[in-house]
């Protein structure tokens, strides 16, 4: 029925209730929920505003009638706002919208340079202990690194995804790629420092494979784990740099790691465990030709970078003689 009400047309269902008329005749503008609840379909869509406790939190609140009726989360429900923001951004229709968005908006020209800036600043100025702080705090929870695990597992499985985020660390000072062995065929390296040993092993006759798996360690009272990079006679090897180590790493995480692939070691009918770092790298071939063996065993093609970059000696110098001699000598073995 339509009903004319102080020079304003409502249409209201036929036998519409005296109460709910009751509110557009004395132009009350707020309505209780539990007199809302009752009278639910009788109501028209209008500005009138339901008042009272959210059904979920508790907190007071008001929601605009026509508004409630239309909703398509919580329809019909008097709800707080920041729920109703938390229902609508944990739907899988938001994310999907608002990632298309970011995505557009991201890679606008320019973009990622004023968002290098913005985060450069940041790290310059007083805030940037807090900020670490907080990162590590939040990635350290067990909820996290395990999500973190999942979603990477799953995303490094498609070619376009690995692609992408090589891209992303172009500026990486890091270097990755894929040794052509004599021994030991096609052989991961994930630093200069690994790429060295495996070649110096090359040259001395020995078969070298990655280690699969983790060595599991408890620091903190947490269970984390960690990979060393070769097997060769039956011995685990890790190769590390001892500027990283000593930057990155406590004493305490170094002696744990150590102390758990020792046991690790004797549990699982291997006969060592040792740690090669630029002393022990020296002990066994010419370290401090590392850096133009790797240039020419990529002139070369004996390795293929995958991630990073390296420096290129191209001077016919002594020590590019000497490299040469190397190259010669590991290129005779069959």
């Amino acid at each position: 029925m339509i009903v004319k009400i102080y020079n304003r047309i409502y249409e209201f269902k036929d036998g519409t209730p005296n109460e709910v008329l009751y509110f557009f005749k004395e132009r009350i503008n707020k309505v209780p929920k539990d007199v809302y609840y009752k009278y639910l379909d009788w109501w028209p869509s209008c500005k009138k505003f339901v008042i009272g406790d959210c059904d979920i939190t508790g907190q007071y609140t008001e929601n605009r009638m026509d508004r409630m009726m239309s909703r398509k989360y919580h329809k019909n429900k008097l709800i707080h706002p920041s729920v109703i923001m938390k229902t609508v951004c944990n739907s899988e229709e938001w994310k999907n919208v608002n990632s298309e968005a970011q995505l557009i908006a991201q890679n606008r020209p320019g973009q990622r340079e004023i968002n290098s800036i913005s985060v450069k600043k940041v790290w310059e100025s007083d805030k940037a202990d807090k900020w670490r702080n907080g990162i590590i705090k939040h990635n350290q929870s067990e909820g996290k690194r395990l999500k973190i695990k999942k979603a990477s597992s799953r995303l490094w499985q498609t070619k376009e995804y690995r692609d992408m985020m090589l891209d992303k660390f172009e500026g990486f000072q890091g270097v990755s790629g894929v040794f052509y062995s004599k021994y030991s065929g096609k052989l991961r390296f994930d630093s200069t420092y690994e790429l060295f040993y495996a070649f110096v092993q090359d040259l001395n006759g020995k078969k070298l494979k990655r280690f699969k798996g983790e060595i599991k360690y408890v620091m903190d009272d947490k269970e984390r784990g960690y990979r060393p990079d070769y097997i060769v006679d039956n011995s685990i090897i890790e190769i590390k740099s001892k500027w990283i180590m000593e930057k990155y790493q406590t004493l305490k995480e170094i002696t744990l790691k150590k102390e758990a692939a020792i046991e690790f070691v004797k549990n699982n009918n291997f006969d060592n465990f040792f740690i090669f770092m630029e002393d022990e790298l020296s002990s066994i071939g010419p370290f401090n030709l590392k850096d133009r063996i790797i240039s020419m065993l990529e002139d070369n093609r004996h390795i293929l970078i995958k991630h990073g970059k390296i420096k290129k000696y191209k001077r016919r110098d002594e020590k590019y003689l000497q490299v040469e001699e190397l190259i010669t000598k590991w290129n005779l073995l069959k």
